[in-house]
């Protein structure tokens, strides 16, 4: 009956249950400790990604806050320059309008200067030749009366010398 006894397996399985008794319970409490160690550990990683993950949100977010106004000022100052641009370009064209209604006033002004002075020069020139015309032809004239008077004076002693001969025959 204790032949059993003789086994040495019953012997490395008696050992190993009263080490396993023996040390178990310290094997056990230090297996707990690290494995409680290992837990806290992977706790405190995982409530660190978790913060971090948080915190990745939150920048997130107020990233696309910053994104979202960013793009709004930037619509904004399109906007702002477009206007300002055309009321460049509204300015401009007004600018031009009076610039030229200003020199076409100027140049209607120094036309009817000219025509004024133009007509002036006309009439002087008109009646400087009406004067000449005049001088001419009363030189003419006189000429004319002068030897129209001569050639009546001619004739009338013509008339006398031919009375006087007339009246002697």
């Amino acid at each position: 009956m204790l032949h059993f006894l003789d086994s040495p397996e019953l012997w490395v399985f008696l050992a190993f249950v009263s080490f396993v008794g023996l040390m178990g319970k310290r094997i056990w409490a230090s297996l707990l400790v690290i494995l409680d160690k290992r837990t806290a550990h992977i706790k405190e990683t995982i409530r660190q990604a978790e913060a971090l993950r948080h915190d990745a949100e939150v920048f997130l977010i107020e990233q696309r806050r910053l994104f979202d106004d960013a793009e709004r000022q930037a619509q904004q100052i399109i906007e702002y320059a477009q206007s300002e641009a055309e009321n460049i370009k509204k300015e401009a064209k007004l600018k031009a309008l009076h610039f030229m209604e200003n020199q076409e006033r100027i140049l209607e002004q120094k036309i009817s200067r000219l025509e004024i002075q133009l007509t002036e020069e006309l009439k002087q020139r008109i009646i400087d030749e009406t004067v000449s015309n005049a001088e001419s032809l009363l030189v003419s004239k006189h000429k004319e009366t002068e030897q129209s008077q001569i050639s009546i004076s001619k004739a009338l002693r013509m008339l006398e010398q031919m009375n006087i001969k007339d009246i002697a025959s």
